[in-house]
């Protein structure tokens, strides 16, 4: 295993006034030149609603953007986390999932619907926040395949190594798991709330296009009530991510485990006499602890992070506005 080398830090007051600095920069630009010109979009400008979409979309700007670095430091040092990998399949695989994320991208762009409200160029600002949490996605993606690989790699060859370093590496692996989906959970989190965040920005330009009014008979134009966005498109947009985050951690887990197990097996082999002893059973279950296999696989951590994660940000960002309205 190879240690990584000392890195230098910035002072921690210093990396929070940067934070904040980049934070606020990036929320004036997303509000740069959004007037567009009429006495509505005036007003919505200088309201709450919009200033707060800004700020929680520059937070999630600056999320993905420090979740990106963060990734690109693990890719470059990913034998510390227990990976095994060439620098070319590194980037081979970072390839792919530059590329699985321009076909998002593409889909996005011809498919993603721009809401009505007096801003000018909406959609690219939206659509750029979106982009930008994509892109950081790439090196994780990266480190997720990697993983998965060097959990079936460690499969095969772990009869070969002694139990204490297959133990260190599958630790360390567990760490770079659970690194992946927190990030990925981290990162939906901010999409979520931007989405939602965006919502109650154009509940309030349409007041009247909220669950909680009834739909006038005369819509406002360009606007279809009740059906342009629901705070079920909030709702879906969460399960959507949960299913994905799923696919990403399911996997990964599963094929963990397994590597997992075997290692129980091949420390602690059932006696040849057929008769276990106290203390195997002790060893055997402290080994089991240690890996966490004692936790059913349903209730394990990262399996209910993947999942309820983007449940609760979604619902929370889709009903949390509607109770400012109706109050």
């Amino acid at each position: 295993m190879r240690i990584a080398a000392a890195r230098s830090f910035w002072p921690a007051p210093v990396t929070t006034v940067a934070v904040l600095v980049v934070l606020f920069g990036v929320a004036i630009s997303l509000g740069f030149r959004a007037d567009d010109g009429t006495k509505a979009g005036a007003v919505f400008i200088d309201g709450v609603p919009w200033n707060v979409w800004r700020l929680v979309a520059a937070g999630a700007i600056v999320t993905f953007a420090l979740l990106f670095l963060h990734a690109a430091r693990m890719v470059r040092e990913v034998d510390c986390w227990g990976v095994r990998a060439t620098v070319v399949r590194r980037w081979v695989y970072l390839g792919v999932a530059a590329l699985a994320v321009m076909v998002a991208m593409a889909v996005q762009l011809k498919a993603g619907y721009t809401p009505d409200m007096p801003v000018t160029s909406l959609g690219v600002r939206t659509r750029g926040v979106l982009w930008v949490g994509l892109v950081a996605s790439i090196p994780w993606l990266a480190l997720v395949w990697l993983a998965h690989d060097e959990c079936r790699r460690n499969g095969d060859t772990q009869d070969e190594m002694e139990p204490e370093v297959t133990l260190a590496r599958l630790l360390r692996l567990w760490r770079l798991l659970a690194s992946c989906i927190g990030a990925f959970a981290l990162g939906v989190v901010a999409a979520i709330a931007t989405s939602g965040a965006l919502r109650a920005a154009f509940v309030s330009v349409h007041p009247d296009c909220d669950d909680a009014y009834p739909a006038p008979e005369t819509p406002p134009p360009g606007t279809v009530c009740g059906e342009t966005f629901p705070p079920a498109n909030v709702l879906y947009y969460g399960a959507f991510f949960a299913i994905l985050l799923t696919i990403i951690a399911a996997p990964l887990v599963v094929s963990w485990r397994a590597r997992a197990r075997e290692l129980v097996e091949q420390s602690y082999p059932l006696p040849a006499e057929g008769m276990p002893t106290d203390a195997w059973v002790a060893d055997r279950a402290r080994l089991s602890k240690i890996l966490q296999l004692d936790v059913p696989i349903l209730r394990n951590p990262l399996i209910a992070l993947s999942i309820f994660t983007p449940l609760i940000t979604s619902t929370l960002a889709a009903f949390i506005p509607q109770l400012g309205i109706g109050s």
